[in-house]
């Protein structure tokens, strides 16, 4: 019989627990659903704020030279220098115009932190 009584104990804590978890869980389910649901014109504003940050960002990227090293992402090889220019929206290697290479238009996206900037070209 006591070990009956313990069993339930334990049984009855197991339950009691679960149901804050579950409760807490759901709940935070609840809250992120509620954040992906906006009003469209939450959504246009919140779009019109990042596009003036995009414009912003390019702004001070404009003549500005950066140094960088890269590297095979194998891990093999040695790292090259290189230098890269934003110039009137658009980016330029020094190693690659030595081998024929325009610059080329770049796009500027703002990760989901909000508060890195990344960018990218091709050609």
């Amino acid at each position: 019989m006591k070990q009956l009584t313990i069993g339930m104990l334990i049984l009855g804590f197991l339950v009691l627990s679960s149901n804050l978890v579950f409760a807490d869980w759901f709940s935070k389910d609840e809250i992120q659903m509620a954040k992906a649901v906006e009003s469209p014109a939450t959504v246009k504003k919140q779009a019109g704020k990042i596009q003036e940050m995009l414009a912003k960002k390019k702004s001070d990227l404009n003549g500005t030279e950066w140094e960088v090293q890269s590297k095979a992402m194998s891990g093999k090889g040695k790292a090259e220098k290189d230098v890269l220019t934003f110039l009137d929206n658009k980016v330029s290697s020094r190693n690659m115009g030595a081998k024929g290479f325009a610059a080329t238009n770049y796009s500027l996206r703002l990760l989901e932190d909000n508060e890195t900037f990344t960018w990218e070209t091709m050609q």
